[in-house]
């Protein structure tokens, strides 16, 4: 979703949009998995002042895999030894 000229990384629970990330910069997931109550997501986040750095989100704490010199994207993301 566009918020702003920003993308605004969302997902849908219980029939309505979840925001993982603010409006301060653009992100967005491409993968999403759910282990137990916990939500992962795979996707990017960047800043107005840097590049597009890959993240992951586990229940919206963003995970940054890269430092944001050079675009980077995560775009598939597996939980193993899932919980129930």
């Amino acid at each position: 979703m566009i918020t702003n000229s920003f993308y605004v990384c969302k997902y849908w629970k219980n029939g309505g949009p979840a925001s993982v990330m603010s409006a301060s910069g653009s992100s967005e997931a491409f993968s999403i998995d759910v282990s137990g109550v916990d939500i992962y997501l795979a996707g990017y986040y960047q800043s107005n002042s840097s590049s597009g750095r890959a993240t992951y989100w586990k229940s919206w704490i963003p995970v940054y895999l890269t430092n944001g010199v050079e675009d980077a994207v995560v775009r598939k993301i597996l939980v193993v030894n899932k919980k129930e």
